[in-house]
């Protein structure tokens, strides 16, 4: 294609879609000023959609990131104009957990390797790429915190050595949705003083964060939870849709206390990971849940959902993983059994090849034994679907026992025929 004839054709709007799809797939080599060269009515045109500089994906590492969005943040910020909301995604992919995709982290592209004093070879790009994270944190903050009104999302995935607390201690009235990697903030300083608009809330890993009030979050996730956090505005957390809480040690014995709101009107979807039963289970009145998630669940933990409040009756769907379940087989068959005797109404059940088996053996027993007693099979259509398969099956009205002995055989799990003490042994 001759750039000079026919790409000056495509009208403002066309040619707006193309570059937002060559932003997506951008990368430090091919950045999104290659479209400023491909002729004058291109650059006119890239120019004009003031959006696409306001979108950054701000990803430091080894040579030559930090050094490029040095230079190339200011003229962004420039083209954006001065009303434009930003979207922000600013990493350090050397220290971030999760890299976005696509983009390698992996020591081979480094020249610069030492080794540190624990004798393991070290990046030397990773404190460049820190102070650089740092320093354009501090360009997308403003001097006196006037680009944060700007704010429409923001990715902050940085070292636990930066202390974030200035950079967040602005309003942003503007902020739609916020995910924090590994963030230290002091818990003596109050962060996030205005979120009216703020929707979605993901934090990963904490060192040590004072949470903000979240009154308005619909999407709340906290992974990986220390007990260097202030978790006391969880109770302001009244109109969450999908919560998401897990542990950072997964131990029947490591726990770090927490209340929820009573009152959960809007809650459809519910994730514990580890031993992360908030201590307010049996208080929280949340009438329109639908989705229960356990993984590396324990005893312990099954018995404090049986036992609470939430109605149990109403789920559709249930995922269970556990880890290590040998340590927990017996009790985990008996709590597993309560569990299921109270979700009368799923149609989807997910699992890994543990639960599922015990699951399934359950079921394989209950289809002749309580028949219609508390109506869990009879009548509905239940997916099974396993993790570790990744693939699904669906029984309808099954009569008998080979319905659920196909969804074993297709799924790879223990057949239910098998005695319990046998596929107890086995798990």
């Amino acid at each position: 294609m001759d750039p000079t004839t026919i790409g000056a054709r495509f009208p403002f709007d066309v040619l707006g879609v193309i570059f937002d799809f060559y932003l997506d797939e951008e990368a430090v080599d091919f950045p999104l000023e290659t479209m400023l060269l491909v002729c004058r009515s291109w650059n006119e045109a890239a120019l004009g959609h003031r959006n696409l500089w306001a979108r950054l994906k701000i990803y430091l590492g080894h040579f030559p990131t930090s050094e490029v969005w040095t230079m190339r943040l200011p003229r962004r910020l420039e083209r954006a104009g001065d009303s434009t909301p930003l979207e922000i995604d600013l990493r350090s992919i050397l220290d971030s957990p999760n890299s976005p995709q696509g983009v390698r982290t992996d020591f081979d592209q480094c020249n610069r390797l030492y080794s540190n004093v624990f004798g393991d070879l070290t990046c030397s790009w990773v404190h460049t790429a820190r102070r650089t994270a740092k320093e354009l944190l501090i360009m997308l903050t403003g001097s006196q915190g006037e680009l944060c009104h700007r704010w429409k999302s923001l990715y902050l995935g940085l070292s636990p050595h930066i202390d974030l607390g200035k950079g967040l201690a602005y309003p942003t009235p503007n902020l739609k949705a916020l995910w924090l990697e590994l963030p230290f903030i002091p818990l003596s300083i109050a962060i996030l003083p205005s979120i009216p608009k703020l929707k979605t809330f993901e934090v990963f890993r904490p060192y040590s964060l004072p949470l903000p009030k979240i009154e308005n979050v619909r999407h709340l996730v906290i992974l990986d939870l220390s007990r260097v956090i202030d978790l006391s505005n969880l109770k302001t957390a009244t109109n969450v849709e999908t919560l998401t809480i897990g542990t950072r040690e997964m131990s029947p014995t490591t726990s770090i206390p927490y209340s929820l709101p009573q009152p959960l009107p809007r809650l459809s979807s519910m994730s514990f990971i580890g031993n992360s039963i908030p201590s307010s289970l049996n208080e929280i009145q949340a009438p329109n849940i639908r989705r229960l998630s356990l993984k590396s669940t324990y005893p312990t933990t099954l018995k404090a959902i049986v036992a609470s409040s939430l109605p149990l009756c109403d789920l559709q769907e249930l995922h269970l993983t556990w880890t290590d379940p040998h340590l927990w087989v017996n009790e985990l068959r008996t709590t597993t059994s309560d569990l299921l005797l109270s979700c009368i109404s799923l149609t989807h059940i997910e699992g890994d090849m543990s639960s599922l088996s015990v699951i399934v053996k359950w079921y394989w027993e209950d289809c002749t034994t309580r028949r219609g007693e508390k109506g869990h099979i009879i009548g509905k259509t239940l997916n099974f679907w396993s993790n570790d398969m990744k693939k699904g099956v669906s029984v309808t009205r099954p009569e008998g026992k080979s319905e659920l002995e196909g969804v074993a055989l297709s799924l790879g799990l223990i057949p239910p025929s098998i005695s319990w003490e046998i596929i107890l042994s086995a798990l």
